[in-house]
């Protein structure tokens, strides 16, 4: 999938559901290295957060998986923008326990915001994806599938 593919589908998710982003500067690049789904961080040379896109994974997925990374990696920027004291600056914990809180934390904000079938089917794909580095999918340390299908039962919980 091309870049601008993925940006138009970047910037329907904020026009419909992450509106306090719609004035971030946010860019999208695509590798196809060994790495995430998608990864975000903040890039102090050009004042923008960055979204990694792992091409090897993405281009195969189904367009809700890729709605689910998208939702996910906003949710980081989302609360990076809200409580960070400068930009990225919650992105770089690195105790197990704080990577664990900020997954939560991203799957929490995806989930409120409309997101959490799309963050199932993204991990559902991610689990068995020829693609995938690890088809365990051992390195996500997030909320599980019962989690979300708990929180996404939920009649409060918005759908998109």
């Amino acid at each position: 999938m091309a870049v601008r593919d993925l940006e138009k589908i970047m910037n329907s998710i904020i026009s419909k559901s992450f509106l306090e982003l719609e004035s971030v500067p946010i860019e999208l690049k695509q590798n196809g290295a060994r790495a995430a789904f998608m990864n975000v961080i903040y890039e102090p040379n050009i004042n923008a957060y960055v979204i990694s896109v792992n091409k090897r994974l993405t281009d195969p997925a189904p367009l809700n998986a890729i709605k689910g990374g998208f939702a996910h990696e906003l949710s980081y920027i989302l609360v990076d923008k809200t409580i960070g004291k400068k930009p990225g600056s919650t992105f770089y914990k690195r105790t197990k326990v704080d990577s664990y809180c900020d997954e939560v934390t991203a799957d929490v904000y995806a989930i409120l915001r409309g997101y959490g079938s799309h963050l199932l089917e993204m991990i559902n794909y991610l689990k068995t994806s020829e693609g995938s580095e690890n088809t365990k999918y051992t390195w996500y340390s997030g909320l599980t599938t019962p989690q979300i299908e708990k929180l996404i039962g939920e009649k409060r919980i918005p759908k998109v």
